[in-house]
């Protein structure tokens, strides 16, 4: 049920209240599984997401450059958008907890990109930098508005993602045709 500015506060009160008495109701897996296409013309990469609402099917091809054809988004177009959508999901929620009623927000992801690493010329980073820009009414305060806003660069998942370095174990089960 959507209480407030989109949000199910109800459900997100409950969620922190259930988290609180018992921490590994805050942890959960989250998988993706896809498969490579081979058909030329069109995407290169398939997944399906289960959310909860359902499944949701992804398609991604790469831009010429690397390889692809740009039929569809590439891989670091849903980077950034998995940045932005999660980063500006986490404001109007903090924003909503806050009490403070949004008229519009739009927001705007950027990168700048270096492929040197991906074409094996250097080992330079290949994301660079990231900019967000977050734009907001609301009738609250300015320095209400800029605590939600801090909040949700401290809270996000994908902006943790971006900034702090996690695990990452890679596996492959290879079968020779």
């Amino acid at each position: 049920m959507v209480d407030f500015n989109n949000v199910n506060t109800s459900g997100l009160e409950k969620a922190i209240a259930e988290a609180r008495a018992d921490r590994s109701k805050a942890k959960r897996l989250q998988k993706v599984s896809g498969q490579w296409l081979f058909q030329p013309g069109g995407p290169q990469f398939r997944a399906e997401i289960s959310h909860e609402g359902g499944k949701t099917v992804l398609e991604a091809d790469g831009p010429s450059g690397m390889g692809g054809q740009g039929t569809r988004p590439g891989p670091l177009h849903y980077c950034l958008y998995g940045i932005l959508s999660c980063y500006t999901s986490i404001f109007v929620v903090t924003a909503s907890s806050m009490g403070i009623k949004l008229k519009k927000v739009t927001s705007q992801a950027e990168g700048d990109l270096n492929f040197s690493q991906v074409y094996g010329l250097s080992r330079e980073p290949i994301i660079e930098e990231v900019r967000i820009f977050l734009q907001a009414e609301g009738d609250a305060p300015k320095e209400e508005i800029e605590e939600a806003e801090r909040q949700a660069r401290d809270r996000c998942p994908a902006v943790y993602g971006l900034t702090e370095r996690i695990k990452l174990q890679t596996k492959l089960d290879y079968s020779r045709i």
